[in-house]
This record gives structure tokens, C-alpha cells and sequence, in this order.
């Protein structure tokens, strides 16, 4: 065999070496990329929210984002863990007046009760609708800036459907930032699936 064959013998199968091992390592990777190209879940998005670095500018913001986390722990499954992650993210929300009111252990094993029967009675937050920036109505009381508005949930019970309406009560910190100072259950009402009142 000539010399020039033999060398064109040993790069061609130093080629098909390298063509080889460079498969192997793409076909053992390929698992790990597929894992992290799954999208995260409702959960895992909302526990990895940075809200103290992009915390939101406006009271209808903030009901917003809270309003996730409510519609996040009363529909969706995770830990133990996650749902005390979830607790946490919601609290830096809270007005220091509503924090002082409302110690952590005290509002986690409320949260805990409120989601255990929702869960248990079939009951989901099957949407909710943030007022428009002029049905917010804004006041000085005690010479602080807070901010009025209602949300309305859209909840399934089972078959059935209701909307029940949460006024909000929030107040402007010394940073500037809207915290939730307060809120309340305004009324409930019986609707169809389409969000419609049912004359009783």
C-alpha cells in the first residue's frame, strides 16, 4: 500500500473518530436540554418573580400580581415548600401595618385553611378582572395616599359558578410603592358560566 494511502486511510478514520464522539456527547446531552427546555409552571414562575427589583408601579399592579398568587395557591398543585414560597412573595405586598396585623406562622396556617377547603369543596378561580385605572379611586387618610379599587373573581363551585367581589385598600409607602394596607369581601353573587347574574 503507498504512503499516500495509508495517510488518507488514518485521517479518514481520525474523521469518522471525531464525526463519533462528537454524536455521543450530543445524544447523552440531548435529555438535559430537554429538560430545561420544559416551561415552567404558574408556580415556579410566580416564586421565581423578583418583585422587590420590579415591583409594580400602580395599586391596579399590585392587585394584579396578588391576584396570581391567589388564583395560583387555590388552583394549582405544589409542595409544602413551594406554597410557603408562595406565602412570602405575597407578604412583600403587605403594608408594614397589615404585616404587624397579620404574623407570618398566623396568616400561613390561615392561607392553609381557606386552600384546603376550596380545594376540598372543588372551588377555582377560574379568572378575575382588575378595575380600569379611573374606577380606582385615590384619598388621604391620616395623611398617607391609599388607593380603592375592586376586584371581581369568576369562581366554579363544583357545576356551579359565582363571582365574588374583594375591595382592596392599598397605601403608599415611604418608598413610594403601593402596599396592600387592607381588604374585605364586598358581596357574592350566583352567575352562570358566562359571568352573568342569575335572577334569583
Amino acid at each position: 500500500m503507498k504512503k499516500s494511502t495509508i495517510v488518507t486511510v488514518v485521517i479518514a478514520l481520525a474523521a469518522l473518530v471525531a464525526v463519533l464522539v462528537g454524536l455521543f456527547y450530543y445524544l447523552i446531552s440531548r435529555p438535559a436540554q430537554a429538560e430545561n427546555d420544559v416551561e415552567a409552571t404558574e408556580v415556579e414562575e410566580l416564586i421565581a418573580l423578583n418583585i422587590e427589583g420590579d415591583y409594580p408601579a400602580s395599586p391596579r399592579g399590585v392587585v394584579n400580581l396578588y391576584s396570581r398568587y391567589l388564583t395560583a395557591l387555590y388552583n394549582e398543585e405544589y409542595s409544602e415548600e413551594q406554597f410557603g414560597e408562595l406565602i412570602t412573595k405575597m407578604r412583600i405586598m403587605f403594608d408594614e401595618d397589615l404585616l404587624t396585623n397579620n404574623p407570618e406562622d398566623e396568616y400561613y396556617a390561615s392561607m392553609q385553611s381557606d386552600v384546603n377547603e376550596y380545594k376540598q369543596k372543588q372551588w377555582t378561580i377560574r379568572n378575575y378582572t382588575i378595575p380600569d385605572t379611573d374606577e380606582v379611586t385615590y384619598k388621604e387618610i391620616d395623611k398617607r395616599k391609599c388607593a380603592l379599587l375592586t376586584v371581581s373573581y369568576f369562581i366554579k363551585q363544583g357545576t356551579s359558578f359565582a363571582k365574588s367581589f374583594q375591595n382592596y385598600v392599598l397605601r403608599k409607602d415611604d418608598d413610594g410603592k403601593w402596599k396592600i394596607y387592607g381588604y374585605s369581601l364586598k358581596q357574592s353573587e350566583t352567575v352562570d358560566e358566562n359571568g352573568n347574574e342569575i335572577e334569583e
